[in-house]
Formats: C-alpha cells, structure tokens, sequence
C-alpha cells in the first residue's frame, strides 16, 4: 500500500506553490507607481508647492505649502491669482515602471534657486517683480519648465557676478527672457 500524504502536508505544499506563483506574478505584472506614492504639483500662477500622499490608490493627504516664490509673489503683486497647479514629479518607493516624463520637472528647484538669489544678492523691488513675472509667464506660455529653468539659471548667474562686484541689480541689468 502506498503512503499518502497527509492532509495537512497536502496543504502546506498548496499554500507553498500558491505563494510561489505569486511571487513569480509580482516580476511580471506592472504594478502601477500612483499606488504608493507622493505627487508635487506646482501652482504656476502664483509659485505654491502642493504635496499630494497616496496609500493604495487612495489619497492620504493634501498640503499646500507657500514657498518662498509665493510669498513673494503676495509682497509684490496685489492680486490672488486662481491655482493653476502642474505636476512636477512622482515619488513612490518599491515599484518597478515606467515613470513619465514631467514638463514641469525641475521648476520647484528653479523656483528656490531664485529666493536664494534674492538673499544672497540685492534685487531692486521692479527687478525682483520683472523676475517673478517672467518666471511665471514663461510656466505658462511653454506649457514645461524648460525655458523658465534657463532664465532662472541666467538670473542666478547675474546675481552671481552683481554679488563679486557689488551694487543692486536693477530692471536694466535682468537677462532677456530665453528664445
């Protein structure tokens, strides 16, 4: 007479297959990366940072956060533009895909690039109005952060040399906007 395997020894080696096929499912079936994850968007109208956390494909939390660009932009202009946000990045932790490209990638960064100029460097209140401006309406008319990236870079680098040769960057001395 044969000897059969216990049921419980049958069931361990089911359980044990099951978990294996599963495991083997996870390197083949993409998972997608907005399950887990934090999305920064950022407000082109007007310079906030939004922080978007995701548990499961659910939204956990919303914090908008006034940068440093924003709070600027109310020292300078009067008017309270409505929110157009913009998706700068997508960070999730653990899943393999494909992650798409952002048009925005890159423009917090610029943004705070230039607070920073504006600490380091003095800016008269029209220069630092024209840089706000201009960052922010080239946002909009590129649709990416591509140009408003390079003007940041150009208004650091003028800062960079107004700070070794002293005096306040005026209206006159901003580079042009980039072709």
């Amino acid at each position: 007479m044969a000897d059969r395997a216990s049921p419980l020894a049958r069931g361990t080696t089911a359980a044990l297959i099951l978990l294996c096929v599963l495991a083997a499912m996870a390197f083949f079936v993409p998972v997608p990366r907005e399950m887990n994850c934090l999305h920064v968007s950022m407000d082109i109208a007007a310079g906030r940072v939004r922080y978007e956390r995701y548990l499961l494909l659910v939204k956990v939390s919303d914090t908008v956060d006034e940068s440093g660009l924003y709070a600027l932009y109310c020292e300078l202009f009067p008017d309270r533009p409505q929110p157009v946000w913009r998706l700068v990045k997508t960070q999730s932790r653990g899943f393999a895909g494909v992650h798409a490209l952002r048009l925005y990638r890159g423009s917090v960064m610029a943004a705070n690039s230039l607070i920073g100029c504006f600490r380091e460097t003095p800016f008269s209140e029209d220069a630092k109005r024209e840089v706000v401006r201009t960052f922010l309406s080239l946002l909009h008319a590129e649709q990416s952060s591509y140009r408003a990236k390079e003007y940041a870079w150009d208004v650091c680098a003028l800062a960079g040399q107004r700070t070794v040769s002293g005096g306040e960057v005026q209206v006159s001395d901003l580079p042009p906007p980039p072709e």
